[in-house]
């Protein structure tokens, strides 16, 4: 079986390696520089946009952020623009929303996601 340049096994295209930085080590605030100094601030985004139009706003799906000192999950759906809150260790349990029990995380979350994507249509009221 022969492995072509890109990192694609030719029989099966499965990926053989990825390059890129530890994510676990980047989420507790100590991911290093090449130079060996700390750098980071413990968050890791994701989106999942499924049903988006590439012509216009996001609408559809959910962004989410993980902030590795808290050790919790924020998830917002972008269509009915709620939020879940979740300790990492539920996080696997989808319908579960903790925001009551620490509304103050849950809304720094809510801006973390809002800072890095400005362009997110946000709930008017």
């Amino acid at each position: 079986m022969t492995t072509r340049s890109t990192g694609f096994r030719a029989s099966s295209l499965t990926c053989t390696w990825m390059r890129g930085e530890s994510l676990g080590t980047w989420l507790n605030g100590k991911w290093l520089r090449r130079d060996g100094q700390a750098e980071g601030q413990g968050l890791a985004f994701c989106q999942y946009l499924g049903k988006d139009s590439v012509f216009k706003r996001l609408r559809h799906g959910t962004v989410g952020v993980i902030d590795g000192r808290s050790q919790h999950q924020y998830v917002l759906d972008l269509e009915t623009h709620k939020g879940s809150l979740r300790p990492l260790k539920e996080a696997h349990i989808w319908n579960l929303d903790r925001t009551a029990e620490n509304p103050a995380l849950a809304e720094d979350l809510r801006a973390a996601i809002y800072s890095r994507f400005p362009d997110l249509v946000q709930e008017t009221t």
